[in-house]
């Protein structure tokens, strides 16, 4: 997990992305904040271990998952908030492989998307947005297999 030190309300987070073993699963999330609590930062736990449950049962935030088949998933976007789980928007049918990904995120006004090499995947509204947070990723791999892949080009755009 990496985490921004910085809160963002609309932002677009740019990113290449190369998974390097098969399973690992490419997750950002945006708006993140510790549950309930507009003006925290993204909260962990001095012990915590990386579980999922922890990770979205103590944030809130906008949970935007992809190059998620080993999970038996398409690409989508979760709204976490308070405890409580939305799907806001997933996708018919998986990504094509790829050796890297460009990868657009972003979040403005009453919208949330991921675009992958410039084509718009997912796009969901939301009339109740979190307003603002902190911006996580998050590798996650199989119950048999570590998840790695190597980032560059990050890029962090505030749209406000």
């Amino acid at each position: 997990i990496l985490a921004s030190p910085k809160s963002y309300d609309n932002v677009v987070v740019n990113y290449r992305v190369t998974p390097l073993t098969p399973t690992s699963v490419m997750v950002v999330m945006l708006a993140t904040n510790h549950a309930g609590n507009i003006d925290s930062k993204y909260h962990a736990a001095d012990d915590y271990d990386g579980n999922m449950k922890t990770l979205v049962t103590e944030n809130d935030s906008y949970f935007i998952a992809f190059n998620n088949s080993a999970h038996n998933s398409t690409p989508y976007i979760t709204k976490y908030a308070d405890g409580t789980k939305s799907k806001l928007t997933s996708a018919e049918t998986n990504l094509p492989p790829a050796e890297w990904y460009d990868v657009e995120v972003g979040k403005d006004d009453n919208k949330v998307w991921l675009k992958i090499n410039e084509k718009l995947i997912l796009q969901a509204t939301d009339e109740q947005m979190h307003p603002s947070g902190h911006i996580v990723f998050r590798l996650r791999g199989t119950k048999n297999s570590i998840a790695s892949a190597k980032i560059e080009n990050l890029k962090i755009t505030s749209t406000d």
